[in-house]
């Protein structure tokens, strides 16, 4: 595959470049501060490609992203097998366009590629020769952004929804959302399907239906950075798996988190209910996380972290708690949990 050589190239001398002239990259793309340049003379080559001006109001953006990984692990199971050690070598890359036509319509498209070499038992989310990671329509009008398209999706702590970045493969939803922000306060409502990997070429599900994620999440921060989140998620499965069973699983998760991220003392503490059937059962499921830190001085800080989680405590009625589509790593980079 020559031309995806050469995309390669090309993106890892734009990113060299990107660093030299302190350009600011964001997590998701998308929300990079993409502006016209000072002055259009004397202009690099990194110039040229990251804006495009497109008439007095839309531009034209590309950009990429690379990342490699080493795994080594010695009983990752955690079972009696002895000298069970394996490592392996993981490497992602995403190319990205941004096209702003005026300050009311933006398109977004992202194009991924996860390969992996060395591991023998492959996970889902390990291996995807190309993909389409992102594909997203955005309208805004007042204080309104409607969504329409294939996104990463995280919000608030990243708990129960997340992108998965630590994976070879971010998660994405085929999803329609509305955004609505004014002054500190923002609130997001939407709907969506998670797109399920394949390793192929551009042989991704989309829109399979079995399962769905809709919901609701406000945030509102405050002067001093203290905030609060209050949100609602709903998902439907057609067929879930737990320990004491396999069914049809309809569960509401009701959510609060108050934190604060700057100054002398900082926290993020968070509470979730959850609730609904599976199979035959009803839900009722729960956690409770407090993350509190005291910064001493600028050199040390002390802090305490902690979790509890609800497991399951009868036939009758499912207590496990369900992390939805979470981060993962809940206590560590070895995350028995989510």
């Amino acid at each position: 595959m020559r031309w995806l050589l050469l995309l390669m190239v090309v993106s890892f001398g734009s990113l060299a470049a990107a660093q030299d002239q302190g350009y600011e990259f964001r997590l998701l793309r998308q929300n990079d501060p993409v502006s016209k340049p000072d002055s259009q003379q004397s202009r690099s080559l990194y110039d040229k490609i990251k804006y495009v001006g497109l008439g007095t109001e839309g531009f034209l953006s590309f950009g990429a992203s690379f990342r490699a990984q080493y795994e080594y692990f010695k009983n990752e199971e955690f079972d009696f097998s002895p000298n069970k050690e394996n490592g392996w070598y993981l490497q992602r890359w995403l190319w990205h366009a941004h096209l702003k036509i005026n300050n009311h319509l933006r398109i977004f498209g992202e194009m991924g590629s996860s390969l992996i070499y060395g591991k023998e038992e492959l996970a889902p989310v390990d291996r995807d020769k190309l993909y389409l990671n992102q594909l997203l329509l955005q309208y805004r009008w007042r204080e309104f952004t409607f969504n329409i398209g294939r996104e990463n999706l995280m919000l608030g702590s990243r708990r129960l929804i997340d992108l998965r970045e630590g994976p070879n493969i971010r998660r994405a939803f085929d999803q329609v959302s509305i955004d609505w922000q004014k002054g500190p306060t923002a609130i997001k409502l939407f709907a969506g399907i998670p797109v399920i990997p394949e390793p192929g070429i551009f042989d991704n599900d989309f829109l399979h239906g079995r399962e769905l994620l809709f919901g609701l999440y406000a945030n509102r921060v405050k002067t001093g950075n203290f905030a609060l989140d209050l949100y609602y998620h709903g998902t439907y499965y057609s067929s879930n798996t737990y320990a004491n069973g396999e069914g049809r699983e309809f569960r509401h998760s009701l959510g609060g988190r108050i934190w604060k991220n700057q100054g002398g003392w900082r926290f993020d503490n968070e509470a979730i209910l959850q609730f609904g059937a599976f199979d035959e059962r009803d839900i009722l499921a729960w956690t409770v996380s407090f993350n509190i830190i005291n910064q001493i001085d600028t050199r040390n800080a002390i802090g305490l972290k902690t979790e509890l989680i609800s497991g399951n405590t009868s036939d009758q009625r499912l207590g496990t708690f369900n992390p939805l589509y979470p981060r993962g790593a809940y206590f560590g980079r070895v995350a028995r949990f989510g």
